[in-house]
């Protein structure tokens, strides 16, 4: 627990694709990381300046894939100058890891469900944690992970969408709790 003498660091959250309009889901890790962190809350979809009405879901997929992405990764480093925790989801960790490789400062890199990094050959040079489904179809292979060198832990019986499950909010945020624990302690 942080007393009051000690600044919170502050921890950037990327949606996934559909937003933070309606997304209950993001409101769990909201409040299970406020204590710990100063948050502040991207919408991917305004990021990219994705049409508001737009709600197909292959649609604002394409949208992403082509050009989309860079649109947002911009929007990003111009509002991101000083060292921040990041977590993304889906859409919102490929933004964010795109942002980290273009000189955003982090300190630590989360990400949920952002099969898009499968195909990324170059990592972050700070800590990066994955995770994924189990049967996220998407997810990066064994060769992907062994050989960026990268944590990653995947849940059980779990999907792409298992980051909208309280349980799994839970466990992720205990986690990004102990990285800060870790980092925060003196180094000898």
């Amino acid at each position: 627990m942080l007393t009051e003498f000690t600044a919170k660091p502050d921890l950037i959250i990327l949606s996934d694709m559909f937003g933070i309009d309606g997304a209950v889901w993001m409101d769990s890790y909201k409040l299970l990381l406020d204590d710990t962190f100063n948050i502040r809350l991207y919408d991917s979809g305004v990021l990219a300046q994705t049409d508001e009405y737009n709600s197909d879901k292959d649609m604002r997929h394409q949208y992403f894939l082509s050009g989309g992405t860079d649109i947002a990764v911009s929007a990003l480093l111009q509002q991101e100058t000083e060292p921040v925790w990041v977590l993304g989801f889906s859409i919102g960790g490929l933004i964010a890891w795109k942002a980290i490789l273009n000189d955003m400062k982090a300190i630590n890199f989360i990400a949920v469900s952002s099969t898009r990094l499968r195909y990324e050959t170059e990592i972050p040079d700070i800590p990066v944690y994955l995770f994924y489904g189990e049967h996220d179809a998407y997810k990066p292979d064994n060769n992907w992970i062994n050989d960026m060198k990268i944590h990653c832990d995947i849940f059980e019986n779990a999907h792409h969408d298992m980051y909208k499950s309280a349980d799994i909010a839970e466990r992720i945020c205990t986690f990004i709790k102990n990285c800060y624990l870790r980092h925060m302690q003196p180094k000898l």
